[in-house]
């Protein structure tokens, strides 16, 4: 067995300080010492690939490396005058055209079906919405409606400590979960929310969902079209239960999450997901020129005709559509039944649920959220608080829930007005939980 001691071959080169010819031999050659320093540093194992070993020594001593004078690169925003100030944000395009994965319709333009197709594997920055956080009062009746009529399986791969207390339970649909957890009411998402989900076998859901009404009784089953299940459950949040979904990988899922938004604020909100998140965002209609989100012009609902709001020239409500993973959507709807946006109007529609996602560039999204100037958001009860990116890095995750106005290229170090509500769970593809396969009880580990 090698020792593991330093290896000192190079001793054995010392020689005498001249030679009979006077020449200066006290110190051989850099290059020299380098290529063999090079040969006594090789690995103690065969190399995988043959010669691997002569390019490793020659690139040794073709290049020395450098003084070790490392340049940290700072963590904090930096306060330092730059082309795009001192928060980072990222440049990313508004796409504009039809948003219809929330129904599942095709369109009929040629030119948008070929558009979808040829971008339909592309993803931003965020690369997958992985669960979604909902408090209930009851986990028995929970898991009767998650477990024993949606047919999800308990993620058996954890433990109560795991996931965060015996009162958390995770279910598991293809490599998405659900985590359900007791709390002292029912967090429901705003009234016209949908999640959508993609399940193979409706039919069998419906049966058994059929099954634990009697014990449920404040469940609703309704076949919206053909393989499409609309399921509502005890505590008033609805599901949408499709066979299948185009572009959608995989069995099961969760596919999308399409939520009511105030009256013009659709495409700032994809403007936010875009420049603060670097995330593939569409808008149904293009953004007018027009007084900003909140004012009276908008606010008030008063138009939505395109021509002083951000409206549809179809009458159609205006759609944004947020890619947050393969195949996977956060869509906005704008309802004017809401009213107008207000800080106060937009905080009754956030119940404390949560929605969790994987981010590719976590440390530039950290610095284009987090305003330099306000703390960091720590109201929640989990123990993953943090006062600055380090703290971030550590926890391999930060949360935030305000999304607010942003207008590239001016005003970037203030932010703007209130659009929408929602505690996002922020993690790196460092956390220790991405890519861990999920167990499902008919598709096995996925």
């Amino acid at each position: 067995m090698h020792s593991l001691t330093p290896c000192s071959v190079t001793k054995q080169f010392r020689a005498p300080a001249t030679t009979s010819k006077g020449f200066h031999t006290g110190v051989l050659p850099a290059r020299i010492l380098r290529l063999v320093s090079g040969i006594a540093h090789l690995p103690r194992f065969p190399p995988r690939r043959p010669f691997s070993w002569l390019r490793h020594v020659m690139a040794s001593a073709a290049f020395p490396s450098p003084p070790d004078h490392t340049t940290r690169i700072p963590l904090e925003p930096s306060a330092a005058p730059g082309p795009r100030g001192p928060r980072p944000f990222f440049d990313v395009r508004l796409e504009i055209g039809p948003v219809e994965v929330a129904t599942g319709a095709a369109s009929t333009d040629a030119e948008v079906v070929e558009d979808v197709e040829e971008r339909c594997q592309d993803v931003g920055n965020i690369v997958l919405m992985e669960h979604i956080n909902l408090e209930v009062p009851d986990l028995e009746v929970a898991r009767l409606f998650y477990g024993e009529g949606l047919g999800l399986t308990a993620d058996p791969g954890t433990t109560g400590t795991q996931r965060g207390g015996y009162h958390v339970m995770w279910y598991n649909i293809g490599k998405q979960q659900f985590h359900i957890a007791r709390g002292p009411a029912a967090q429901v998402l705003p009234p016209g929310s949908v999640v959508g989900l993609v399940m193979p076998n409706v039919g069998a859901m419906a049966e058994r969902l059929e099954g634990i009404r009697r014990l449920l009784g404040d469940v609703s089953l309704t076949y919206a079209r053909g393989d499409t299940l609309e399921v509502v459950d005890p505590y008033g949040n609805t599901f949408v239960v499709h066979a299948s979904l185009p572009h959608f990988p995989g069995r099961q899922g969760i596919a999308y999450v399409q939520l009511p938004c105030f009256r013009g604020t659709a495409h700032q909100i994809a403007g936010f997901y875009a420049a603060r998140m670097g995330a593939r965002c569409r808008v149904s209609a293009p953004a007018p020129t027009s007084s900003p989100a909140g004012s009276g012009a908008e606010a008030g609902g008063t138009r939505h005709d395109g021509g002083g709001t951000r409206g549809s020239t179809s009458g159609a409500p205006v759609r944004a559509e947020v890619v947050v993973g393969p195949g996977q959507r956060l869509v906005f709807v704008e309802q004017g039944q809401l009213g107008p946006r207000s800080d106060k109007t937009v905080a009754s529609l956030f119940g404390g649920w949560h929605l969790a996602m994987y981010v590719a560039d976590f440390s530039t999204t950290f610095r284009a959220i987090h305003h330099p100037d306000r703390p960091p958001f720590n109201e929640h009860p989990y123990r993953d608080t943090y006062s600055n990116v380090r703290d971030a890095l550590r926890n391999h995750q930060f949360r935030f829930q305000d999304i607010i106005s942003t207008e590239q290229g001016e005003g970037q170090e203030e932010d703007g007005v209130l659009l929408y509500r929602i505690s996002h769970e922020v993690r790196s593809l460092h956390h220790p939980l991405y890519g861990r396969p999920l167990y499902g009880r008919e598709t096995g580990f996925v």
